[in-house]
């Protein structure tokens, strides 16, 4: 079996670092709109967690390239494809969708389906 695309070029931490920091934001607003007393602190602290998450999307959207033609993957991902499938196919991806670059090695058909 191929290796994915993210793991083959050392960008899968990035992607699982970053899917960890979403659930502990995510965690956090939820708590707060369900459990918190909505005293002064706890409510500025709703903005900075939502830019926090915005930053985030933002960081990874940029940083996960293709070391050949610095395609942001993560971008390709979630601008070209739909909502329910676009973490699967990035999972799931092996070469680089603009330039088919193969981390491993070997030249293949791109995965842009």
């Amino acid at each position: 079996m191929r290796q994915p695309f993210l793991e083959a070029t050392g960008q899968a931490n990035r992607l699982f670092v970053a899917i960890g920091l979403f659930v502990a934001i995510g965690a956090a607003l939820g708590w707060v709109f369900l459990y918190a007393e909505l005293i002064d602190e706890v409510v500025l602290s709703i903005p900075f967690m939502v830019v926090a998450a915005l930053v985030l999307g933002i960081w990874l959207g940029l940083t996960v390239r293709c070391p050949r033609c610095k395609a942001k993957i993560v971008w390709i991902a979630v601008s070209k494809h739909p909502t329910q499938t676009w973490l699967f196919w990035l999972l799931r991806l092996t070469v680089c969708p603009r330039c088919n670059f193969d981390p491993c090695g070997a030249d293949v058909v791109s995965l842009n389906a």
